[in-house]
């Protein structure tokens, strides 16, 4: 797991354990996953959208280097 999504855990279990202060621990510990589930899903599909046209650059720079040959 990367430190981003370590640190991402960690702000996310601080303010469900600041918010939970009278609610039962179960209901904390779902908040808290529900909510890690959508930043990991925020990371990797900003990740994904990043390497469509990263893939494409290098295709083309692969092609150009290729031509230079």
């Amino acid at each position: 797991m990367s430190m981003f999504l370590l640190q991402l855990l960690k702000d996310q279990y601080l303010q469900v354990e600041e918010s939970v202060k009278g609610r039962g621990f179960l209901v904390a510990m779902e908040q808290l996953r529900e909510k890690l589930a959508q930043r990991v899903f925020m990371v990797h599909s900003a990740r994904n959208a990043l390497w469509e046209p990263t893939r494409m650059l290098l295709d083309h720079l692969d092609l150009y280097a290729f031509r230079a040959l």
